[in-house]
């Protein structure tokens, strides 16, 4: 099973984060029958400070870069995005992350990700994050809020952002020191792109992100 560790730093201005001091995470598993040959390399940073977490997505080489899904629980999927998928305590639900390139966040709390039939194929039991909780997450990302037509060629981006525990505790509860064990993986996907492409962290047995059974552990140090 995958493994990643978040070393723990002082509390600190997003901007000021240092991620050299975090472990490199890669994202190698690549869906090969769903993507085209748009193979972008995809590195991943978090650190915590007890309180909050800081992410960090490095992007290069990616093709097309497109974003024309704006604002908060727009459809970041779609575009050129980078996931974290995170699930503090074992037995309660994930938070997915999905932010495109350009800085939209769509955030919800699943407890129960099977597609439900009766309800269109959506989740059987998913909440999206209101506005007043993950509408604030800092968010800093090098490209455009919006790229319509795509980039012509190769493109290098990033993004980063600081998650306050809050945002996880109004739905499961406080986060106590001892619980340092949890879960999750990080994708890269852009399903409607000029070059569209699905690559995990953690390998999945179907192109599904939503399967928490196979998340890797991820320990807070």
């Amino acid at each position: 099973m995958n493994h990643y560790t978040i070393r723990k730093i002082q509390p600190s201005e997003l901007s000021a984060v240092d991620f050299s001091r975090a472990e490199t995470g890669h994202l190698n598993y690549v869906f090969e029958e769903a993507s085209s040959d748009n193979r972008p390399d995809v590195t991943f940073q978090v650190l915590h400070d007890g309180r909050s977490l800081y992410v960090h997505f490095r992007v290069l080489r990616e093709q097309s870069v497109r974003v024309t899904h704006v604002g908060y629980q727009a459809h970041a999927w779609k575009d050129s995005c980078c996931e974290f998928f995170v699930q503090p305590k074992e037995g309660l639900g994930y938070f997915n992350f999905e932010m495109t390139a350009g800085g939209s966040l769509l955030l919800t709390y699943v407890e129960d990700p099977y597609r439900d039939p009766s309800k269109n194929g959506g989740m059987r039991k998913c909440t999206p994050v209101p506005f007043d909780q993950g509408g604030h997450i800092e968010i800093i990302h090098t490209l455009p809020e919006r790229i319509e037509p795509p980039l012509e060629g190769m493109t290098d981006w990033e993004l980063r952002y600081r998650i306050p525990f809050g945002v996880f505790e109004s739905f499961i509860g406080p986060i106590r020191p001892e619980e340092k064990i949890w879960h999750g993986n990080f994708y890269k996907c852009g399903d409607e792109t000029p070059k569209p492409h699905y690559i995990a962290w953690a390998p999945i047995p179907i192109l599904n992100f939503h399967t928490p059974s196979y998340f890797g552990t991820i320990t807070l140090e």
